[in-house]
């Protein structure tokens, strides 16, 4: 599990935002554009969390990311895309000669795994604006500390 500790600013139907300052383990997260976003450099940044405890606004919280929800989330954010444009050249390599005689076939596998990878990311990036997929991914506050 992965635990961070924060500020609660607002607490209502169950959830806490929740004002947390970027950590040494968030710099070096490799699913931290998924969780903070990269649009924005501040050290601090805001969560959405469940909230089981009540925490109030103003209570200093320990909210936590389980190990399993980082993996995934890195999975979605590297590994699929990788695996999508290696598909891709082998894939616009093979069909280069018999569709598009006149290429070059290292051209057209590249153009092939480009367009691959950008499709991958525009599922990605659909998926990851659905609510079951936030509600998935978001953190837990586990207690009050202040």
């Amino acid at each position: 599990m992965i635990e961070e500790h924060g500020t609660v600013i607002e607490s209502k139907d169950g959830l806490a935002l929740i004002e947390t300052v970027l950590t040494d383990s968030c710099e070096s997260c490799s699913s931290r554009p998924l969780c903070h976003g990269d649009e924005d450099k501040e050290d601090i940044k805001r969560v959405q969390a469940y909230n089981p405890v009540n925490a109030q606004v103003g209570d200093k919280v320990v909210f936590q990311v389980p190990t399993k929800v980082v993996l995934k989330a890195g999975a979605m954010a590297y590994f699929f895309p990788m695996v999508a444009l290696v598909v891709g050249i082998f894939f616009g390599q093979a069909f280069a000669e018999k569709l598009l005689p006149d290429m070059d076939k290292e051209l057209v596998g590249l153009a092939t795994g480009l367009a691959f990878i950008v499709i991958t990311y525009g599922i990605i990036r659909a998926k990851s604006s659905g609510s079951d997929y936030n509600t998935e991914y978001r953190p837990t506050v586990i207690k009050i500390v202040g």
